[in-house]
């Protein structure tokens, strides 16, 4: 009607049972008798806590109240009761919309016969969904331990009444004789975050002192309440019961943000719980980060302690069950896992098969490439030299014996690049002899002079096969390259062996060219790739009209030399000159 209408709980009256007397306003007020009575329907259920905030759940236009009945009884312990009645027309409906008692059962060595459910109910939109949220405590709540207290957080609903059946949120103490939620108030938006906050008293908490008391906050969000309290305060004396008694008082310093005040009782309190002759009211302050000087409380509990106090809780009987069941599930993570691990086994194995079938097929590309590359490009070279003077002595017999070499020599290195080097090739000695047996014959019937410079007899350097084989293409396709692009009349193949590496050098007195300015084929970037494989290094010096010198170094180590006699390990250098 315009008015508005007040309501008066009186939770003791009718030998406990409660009831809630309506008045409604009007231009003229003459009440005489109450327009509207609510009473429960069971005795000693001390029915008349109210919600207090704005109550409009199911957004019809009329105001509606939440009521509690914290000692309203199931199965003999007073587990508390909160009723929605809906507002009409006509005025209060007198059967409740809705309804929620405390969610938990009564547990055997924990529970004692009363919950208090509905002692404190704060109502607002803490979401700011547009509707109206409800969070109702429960003080003395055992849950985990002897009352430590509880608060249940129902968000609002488009349905029905506007609150859903079962709650969205809950916090416990998780600390015997706290009593959180023996206070409960909405102190406005201290933060500022644009969403009203929701303050909890616990007057029993107990730290470092007895009795001392503690203030939560909890920020309200778009998504409800964290589990854990943005702010906390402690009492830090004997007996302050701090918490107990908490209102927001909105703005009061002017900077934007709402403050509260709380209560607190003097050292000379009757246990912190009757009003003392000494007290004080703190006045809180609100900041872009909430209230100051939270001392950082939270109620979550280990999980061993957690997990040990349910077990000595549990009979005889279910600490059977539940052992029995802890079995069943560990056989049965054990099978599972066993199955996940052999099928990510058999992936990675197939994986690593698809790489090294890919890294064998770019090893065979390469060496394709620089075998057959440089023994094509010889017999090329020899067929334009007997096309150009096939009437020279001895040139067609020559060059046909050249030919025939080259051939077997190319069958050779084909069969070597399938099958890799034998083990019995992988000696250091081998390996320059290899060297010097390729050179030579390379640049036999060719207008370049060749030189050498090989240890007699190198130290036994410690090479695997893939290190042979590697530096052997290099070197090979070095040599090629001189046959090709340098235009060099002498060419030198020189090989240092030290204990700690292995050097091979190749030189020519050609045109030359700028390493950075070249490009073209594959030649000299394999070199650096296939060295970088092995842990070795490809080094290419070169000038305009001043040769070129490709360097290669394997690291090596030296072996057991008591075979070898004294003196093996200083390498003795022979220059063989060849054309």
């Amino acid at each position: 009607d315009g008015f508005s209408d007040m309501a008066v709980g009186l939770p003791s009256v009718r030998d406990d049972a409660g009831e809630v007397l309506i008045f409604h306003g009007g231009p003229v007020l003459q009440w005489s008798e109450p327009d509207e009575q609510l009473r429960p329907n069971q005795p000693r259920t001390s029915f008349g806590f109210f919600g207090r905030g704005p109550s409009d759940f199911n957004r019809d236009g009329f105001a509606d109240l939440l009521v509690g009945s914290p000692h309203f009884s199931v199965r003999g312990s007073h587990n508390g009761r909160a009723q929605l009645f809906l507002g009409s027309l006509k005025g209060l409906q007198t059967n409740a919309a809705w309804t929620a008692i405390y969610p938990f059962r009564a547990r055997p060595n924990v529970d004692g016969d009363f919950q208090y459910f509905g002692n404190f109910l704060v109502v607002d939109d803490f979401n700011r969904d547009g509707l109206i949220d409800a969070v109702i405590t429960a003080p003395f709540a055992s849950q985990n331990d002897q009352s430590e207290g509880m608060a249940f957080g129902y968000y609002g609903t488009r349905y029905g009444p506007g609150l859903p059946a079962n709650f969205d949120w809950s916090i416990q103490a998780n600390r015997e004789a706290t009593v959180l939620g023996l206070m409960a108030e909405r102190i406005g938006d201290v933060n500022g975050d644009g969403y009203p906050d929701l303050l909890l008293g616990a007057p029993d908490y107990g730290n470092q002192q007895l009795r001392e008391g503690l203030a939560v906050v909890f920020f309200g969000s778009r998504r409800g309440f964290a589990k854990s309290p943005g702010w906390a305060l402690e009492g830090q004396n004997n007996h302050t019961a701090m918490g107990l008694w908490a209102a927001g008082v909105g703005d009061l310093n002017g900077d934007g943000f709402d403050d509260f005040v709380l209560s607190q009782n003097g050292s000379g309190s009757l246990e912190g719980f009757f009003p003392a002759s000494v007290g004080a009211l703190r006045v809180i302050y609100g900041s872009p980060i909430g209230p100051r000087g939270s001392t950082g409380i939270t109620f979550r509990k280990p999980a061993v302690q957690w997990v040990a106090e349910e077990w000595r809780r549990m009979s005889g009987l279910k600490r059977s069950a539940v052992g029995a069941s802890g079995l069943a599930l560990v056989a049965l993570v054990g099978v599972a896992g066993r199955r996940i691990w052999k099928k990510r086994t058999i992936v990675l194995v197939e994986k690593r098969e698809r790489q090294s079938l890919a890294n064998e097929r770019e090893r065979l590309s390469r060496d394709l490439h620089d075998e057959l590359g440089s023994r094509i490009s010889r017999i090329h070279l020899i067929a334009e030299l007997v096309h150009d003077d096939p009437d020279a002595p001895g040139t067609l017999r020559t060059h046909t014996e050249a030919l025939t070499r080259e051939a077997k020599d190319l069958r050779s290195a084909i069969e070597q690049v399938v099958s890799h080097l034998k083990p019995s090739e992988n000696a250091a000695d081998g390996l320059v002899r290899a060297l010097s047996q390729h050179a030579s014959a390379f640049f036999s019937g060719t207008s370049v002079r060749y030189f050498q410079e090989l240890p007699l007899d190198p130290p036994p350097l410690d090479l695997p096969p893939e290190v042979r084989e590697q530096l052997l293409l290099c070197v090979r396709e070095a040599l090629a390259n001189v046959l090709r692009h340098s235009k060099a009349t002498e060419a030198w193949l020189k090989v240092r062996a030290e204990p700690s590496c292995l050097s091979v050098f190749v030189e020519d007195n050609g045109i030359g060219f700028v390493p950075s300015e070249t490009r073209g084929g594959n030649g000299l970037a394999n070199f650096k790739v296939r060295m970088s494989e092995i842990g070795g290094s490809a080094k290419v010096e070169s000038a305009l009209g001043r040769g070129s010198c490709v360097r290669f170094e394997v690291p090596a180590s030296v072996r057991s030399r008591s075979a070898r006699g004294p003196g093996a390990l200083a390498p003795k250098l022979g220059v063989e000159p060849t054309s």
